[in-house]
């Protein structure tokens, strides 16, 4: 059953960290009616919610997002608060397919709290939640170094499906792994070598359609990662992705014509990394790239990021 259509006249902003409030083209392009921008302010909790958050900060965002807005398109800020998706998605209770462009797969198993890098574990465990699909990660969260920490028991339910643009076969060692959907598996002593199923080798066209027919549901919400594009597209607060900007915007309009889009958000803009407390400022200095921008090298950062954000709101709004 549809839960309802995508609004394509507003948006959603999350303003956690300012940097969508420099987005000037964009905020004046949703200041004049029939467009509108809702305007959240949540730069108080921010550091507590940044990278990784405790559940007295997951209820007072819950209370603060205006629930009678989930079927509005979504951005709110850095790459660092992507699991703010997971809260997002608490909104839509029927059965519901997840499309993630990532370059990351966020499935991290190790993780004591809600953060941006185990979200997706957090949501395969969804009754309604029938199926999640991981679209263009391509980082080293897919070595087999990374697979070390990785959660991969959706991959074997079939719950979760991941297909990187471009990744080289990765082992993983004393994990029982199926194969999957979306991938092959070859056993290896102790383990098993993973052989992806990369984009960059399939016809778009051909292969999205086919994947969207045997979707379990016709509702899907969509989570963009910035960071999944490359850095002509979009600079973040992590490392650059490898899909191109009009890759994405095919795939995106691939979807919008064969499936009902309830919600969307995006997400992977630059900011200045503000944390509260002192191991998750460690953990977070030890995750993320160090890559330093200088303060006159903002305005350059967001404009590009803005006329991304642009081009796939177009997609949607009329």
């Amino acid at each position: 059953m549809a839960q309802g259509a995508l609004s394509d006249k507003e948006i959603r902003i999350l303003d956690f960290d300012s940097s969508l409030l420099s987005q000037k083209k964009l905020l004046h392009k949703f200041s004049h009616p029939p467009y509108q921008a809702r305007i959240t302010a949540l730069g108080d909790i921010a550091p507590y919610v940044r990278y990784w958050t405790k559940k007295k900060y997951i209820a007072e965002l819950k209370k603060r997002i205006d629930s009678g807005l989930k079927n509005t398109i979504t951005l709110y800020g850095s790459g660092d608060f992507h699991h703010v998706t997971g809260i997002l998605l608490e909104g839509f209770p029927e059965p519901l397919s997840v499309i993630s462009f990532d370059h990351h797969p966020d499935w991290d198993g190790l993780s004591f709290q809600l953060n941006c890098g185990s979200w997706v574990n957090h949501i395969t465990k969804r009754v309604n939640i029938r199926k999640v699909l991981l679209l263009g990660p391509s980082s080293d969260d897919l070595s087999s170094r990374g697979l070390i920490t990785a959660s991969l028991s959706g991959l074997n339910n079939n719950k979760l499906e991941i297909y990187p643009y471009l990744h080289e076969p990765s082992r993983v060692f004393l994990k029982p792994l199926k194969d999957n959907v979306c991938l092959k598996v070859e056993p290896r002593l102790l383990g098993a070598e993973i052989q992806w199923s990369n984009l960059k080798e399939k016809d778009m066209n051909i292969f999205l359609s086919g994947l969207l027919e045997r979707l379990p549901t016709d509702d899907v919400y969509i989570t963009i990662d910035k960071d999944c594009l490359s850095r002509q597209a979009a600079f973040t607060n992590w490392e650059e992705g490898l899909l191109g900007l009009d890759w994405l915007l095919g795939a995106l309009n691939i979807i919008k014509n064969k499936k009902n889009i309830v919600g969307l958000d995006i997400t992977g803009e630059y900011s200045p990394v503000i944390l509260k407390g002192l191991l998750k400022g460690f953990f977070s200095w030890a995750d993320h790239p160090k890559e330093n921008f200088l303060p006159e090298d903002t305005a350059a950062i967001n404009a590009i990021n803005e006329s991304t954000n642009l081009k796939i709101l177009d997609l949607f709004i009329r």
